[in-house]
């Protein structure tokens, strides 16, 4: 892990990205291309500040059949741009990852061998405090909200 840690601690180091972002040819996180998609993240986070809970975000998405923009990270169509209905889990991803306001962050959960389940190898993650993230950058990437 210490060659993976320090190439994170410099900022460097790439994942798949959330709803909302893409990386251009040269590995740089930008804007998603597509307006649309952007429109959309920049709704929830509206959404969000005006209604003030998750569940008011999905229901007025749901009863306004706003589809949320979805890239894939693998496979033939990889890139490519779907539209699926929001979800809870969706929603809560998006509003609790620091990347929407522009923090380069790595290492926000780590795994608990007692929910680990074998054959299963996403299982047993878990959230870590803030303070104890391994890597916290602001202003590293683009940002649709401010850090407030």
């Amino acid at each position: 892990m210490g060659g993976k840690l320090a190439k994170a601690e410099r900022g460097e180091l790439a994942w798949a990205l959330p709803i909302g972002y893409w990386r251009d040819r040269g590995g740089q996180v930008v804007f998603d291309p597509d307006e649309q998609a952007r429109t959309v993240v920049r709704l929830v986070f509206d959404l969000f500040d005006r209604l003030g809970t998750l569940n008011g975000v999905l229901r007025w998405l749901v009863e306004h059949q706003v589809q949320m923009p979805v890239r894939s990270h693998g496979g033939v169509d990889k890139g490519e741009l779907t539209w699926r209905r929001p979800n809870r889990e969706t929603l809560q991803v998006m509003l609790h990852n620091p990347l929407y306001a522009g923090y380069y962050a790595y290492g926000r959960r780590r795994v608990d061998a007692r929910r680990k389940q074998a054959g299963r190898p996403s299982t047993g993650r878990v959230v870590r405090a803030m303070d104890n993230w391994h890597v916290l950058l602001p202003g590293r990437m683009p940002a649709y909200i401010t850090a407030e």
